[in-house]
């Protein structure tokens, strides 16, 4: 995938595309908070998306959606991945190996960012707005 010189490559992770599809957060903030113009995810995220929409429940209802409505639309999946199990730690690998900032909502993901040196931008709404936080 090319992209220019010195563009930032954005890749959301779970937490994020959930509260699009909660409908606590439109993807045109995020991409406006984030002076961009596309939203990426890996091929974990991809596959957590899967696992969560085989199950019943709210979770499993978002995660449909996402998956029939969000992806490959105005969420572009990048081919990338790295061995383990957990999800998370794929996840970071991936935005590590790719030279990216992982964007979320999750706490726990920002502290194992933080432990990796891997470059995060933590979204936080307040009320109406979208505040965004970034961390290395």
């Amino acid at each position: 995938m090319g992209r220019a010189e010195g563009m930032t490559l954005f890749v959301a992770d779970t937490s994020v595309l959930m509260a699009v599809a909660k409908d606590s957060v439109s993807l045109d903030s995020i991409l406006d908070a984030l002076l961009c113009d596309a939203l990426y995810v890996t091929k974990p995220v991809l596959e957590e998306l899967r696992r969560l929409a085989q199950g019943s429940g709210e979770k499993a209802r978002y995660a449909r959606w996402i998956l029939n409505n969000l992806l490959d639309r105005a969420v572009k999946v990048l081919d990338s991945d790295c061995d383990g199990k957990r999800f998370d730690d794929r996840i970071i690998c991936s935005v590590k190996k790719l030279g990216a900032v992982l964007v979320t909502f999750d706490k726990e993901m920002v502290r194992k960012c933080r432990s990796e040196g891997v470059k995060v931008v933590v979204l936080r709404k307040f009320g109406r707005r979208l505040e965004v936080f970034t961390s290395a």
